[in-house]
């Protein structure tokens, strides 16, 4: 359950990174925004186009229910070296500079295909080269007795392929 202020119905453009766009009908796709405040960068999260991304700036042709300041949580044990084995779409990557979700490219010739969107996320500094990824993560809002997880992203069975839940 939402209360009425945890919510807005809007469009891309006004959406600000951490919220959560929701679909109000089956023409409209799950999103979350990530990105910076400049660059704010919206990732599908259903099955069509899933983990595309596209830019929100000035963008009004997508739109839903807007739920803002949004956090993302981890499963451990979802946890992955992603210097050995393969980023996939969706997947989430810890390093130096921060998180990111590793999205479908806007740049469809690039070597892998896969970019790294930033998450604006509170995260301790780092001195190390070392990176982490994470297949499954959720996103969640509020704290304490009053957390919610909205959205689960992955397969909760396993490490394989990533689905949007």
């Amino acid at each position: 359950m939402l209360r009425p202020d945890e919510f807005f119905i809007g469009t891309l453009s006004v959406a600000k990174p951490l919220s959560l766009v929701l679909p109000r009908s089956r023409y409209e796709q799950p999103m979350i925004v990530v990105g910076t405040p400049e660059n704010p960068t919206a990732v599908f999260l259903g099955m069509e186009h899933q983990f595309d991304a596209m830019p929100c700036n000035n963008n009004t042709s997508w739109h839903g229910l807007v739920i803002p300041n949004v956090k993302i949580e981890v499963d451990l044990a979802s946890m992955f070296d992603p210097d050995q084995e393969a980023r996939t779409p969706g997947c989430l990557v810890r390093d130096v500079s921060g998180l990111a979700i590793c999205a479908v490219s806007s740049d469809r010739y690039s070597l892998s295909g896969l970019e790294l969107v930033p998450i604006p996320a509170q995260v301790p500094d780092s001195d190390s080269r070392m990176t982490v990824g994470f297949r499954r993560w959720a996103i969640v809002l509020g704290e304490g007795e009053s957390r919610r997880t909205l959205r689960f992203i992955g397969d909760p069975e396993g490490p394989g392929p990533v689905q949007a839940g």
